[in-house]
């Protein structure tokens, strides 16, 4: 199972939940989620909810309403709860597009070759684009926004993330 996003809070009294999801993903081509709690061991313990409804705040955030989520109680047992799919399930995507979860393990270089090192994961936040987690050739883990303004190109058959040089200049975050 693959982890796309992280329930937020709770919105309203009738058991919408404010979700975040990773990279461009949004809800709306699926009919199903397994929620977990979050950091919790492995996916046994996940508990499917269907989608009865989507609807959007005015910046993008997905508000689901879950069937069997009935009132603001019940969605509050659910907060920082975060979205699994099989990776069967996830839908098909472009020939140039990747999930990010696909980006472990890849090295992420800079446009002029500069090497920052291994994509370990990615950050769970709440801003629009992924946060990765890299181990740097010196060993020492660091943070790197990836706003598509930032993002130059991937190769799959490489393992490798090129960036734009400006974001380089994130390397003083360390993890």
């Amino acid at each position: 199972m693959k982890k796309l996003g992280k329930i937020i809070k709770p919105h309203g009294l009738k058991g919408d939940l404010k979700v975040i999801f990773w990279g461009d993903l949004l809800p709306d081509s699926y009919k199903f989620f397994y929620l977990l709690p979050q950091n919790a061991p492995g996916t046994s313990n996940s508990q499917k909810f269907h989608i009865e409804k989507i609807k959007y705040l005015p910046r993008g955030i997905p508000i689901i309403k879950f069937e069997g989520i009935n009132d603001r109680n019940q969605a509050e047992t659910f907060r920082n709860h975060e979205l699994y799919l099989p990776e069967k399930d996830l839908p098909k995507l472009d020939e140039d597009e990747i999930y990010i979860y696909q980006l472990e393990g890849f090295n992420l270089v800079t446009q002029s070759g500069e090497d920052l090192g291994t994509i370990e994961g990615f950050l769970d936040n709440p801003a629009p684009y992924p946060i990765l987690i890299v181990v740097s050739p010196a060993g020492e883990q660091r943070m790197y926004p990836l706003p598509s303004e930032y993002f130059h190109h991937h190769d799959p058959e490489k393992k490798l993330v090129v960036i734009n040089d400006a974001a380089a200049y994130f390397t003083d975050n360390k993890y």
